[in-house]
């Protein structure tokens, strides 16, 4: 869902896709490590590769808090970039652990039950005791940021567009932290208990119910509650076109035909030329004479 928003590589939503791609990566190693118990080398490479996402789970939320914390408490700039100390927190610090733990105890990942930590054993304190730490951890983390929350009252003159989205951003995050938070801490609550008594149907039907319900609840939380991923599903505006300027065409300018003589009006006579003129003044002058002889 991420991949499809427009803006997917802002750093938010790049924790986001981090957290997603953890908190998945572990189910289908869970559910694959299952079926390979027969074969202990890949049932331990399995067990390993599942310590890690599981971990890396846990420490995405607790990037995410500490993401929101320090935009929103600590008042950092929101441009600059801690995605590399936020990658090395999320992937280098659960892979430390894990390398530690395989490295001093790779006997104790696998059983002929399971492809996870054996149980009776130290190693699940390795996964027990980052877990709690984290859960804790963010559970101050978010009552902090609650109240720097709540107490920020914005200034309805001064405040601009990008403040309210901002704002609006920061509080669908933090809905998200504290509901990834508490899922994640229940659903390994009932596997710790399901660890003490195996043989417990009800925190067995428990584990797997709060286990499949966390996709459901991610996605609530983090895309349909989220207006800009709401927004990036719909097809964008097809861009306006300019209106063509109007031309106004050139007014035709008809020849002028020639005024036609009024029926009731006759032509007047053409003018003589002037060689005939002068003939007949001509004649008139000798006819006086004639006459005065």
């Amino acid at each position: 869902m991420f991949m499809t928003f427009r803006d997917w590589s802002s750093e938010r939503y790049l924790i986001h896709i981090n957290f997603t791609l953890a908190q998945l990566s572990s189910q289908i190693l869970f559910l694959i490590g299952e079926h390979q118990v027969r074969n202990q080398t890949t049932c331990k490479v399995f067990a390993i590769c599942t310590h890690l996402t599981f971990l890396s789970a846990f420490f995405w939320v607790l990037v995410e808090a500490l993401d929101l914390h320090f935009k929103m408490v600590l008042k950092f700039d929101r441009n600059r970039s801690k995605l590399p100390f936020f990658m090395f927190l999320g992937w280098g610090a659960p892979a430390a652990v894990v390398i530690i733990c395989a490295g001093n105890n790779s006997d104790q990942y696998g059983s002929e039950n399971s492809c996870w930590v054996e149980d009776g054993n130290n190693l699940i304190w390795a996964f027990i005791g980052p877990s709690v730490a984290v859960v804790l951890l963010n559970t101050v983390l978010v009552i902090i940021t609650f109240r720097a929350y709540l107490r920020h009252t914005p200034d309805a003159k001064s405040e601009t567009e990008e403040d309210i989205q901002i704002r609006e951003n920061d509080w669908i995050t933090l809905r998200g932290i504290i509901g990834s938070t508490s899922i994640l801490a229940m659903t390994w609550l009932y596997g710790f208990l399901l660890v003490g008594s195996p043989s417990s149907a009800m925190f067995q039907y428990a584990f797997v119910l709060s286990n499949g319900a966390q996709g459901v609840i991610f996605f609530i939380l983090f895309c349909f509650l989220n207006t800009e991923v709401r927004q990036s599903w719909k097809p964008p505006p097809e861009p306006k076109q300019k209106p063509m300027p109007k031309v106004t065409p050139a007014p035709v300018v008809e020849p002028k035909k020639p005024s036609e003589p009024k029926k009731d009006e006759e032509p007047k006579p053409a003018d003589p030329p002037k060689h005939t003129r002068r003939r007949k003044q001509r004649s008139r002058l000798l006819c006086g004479k004639l006459l005065t002889i």
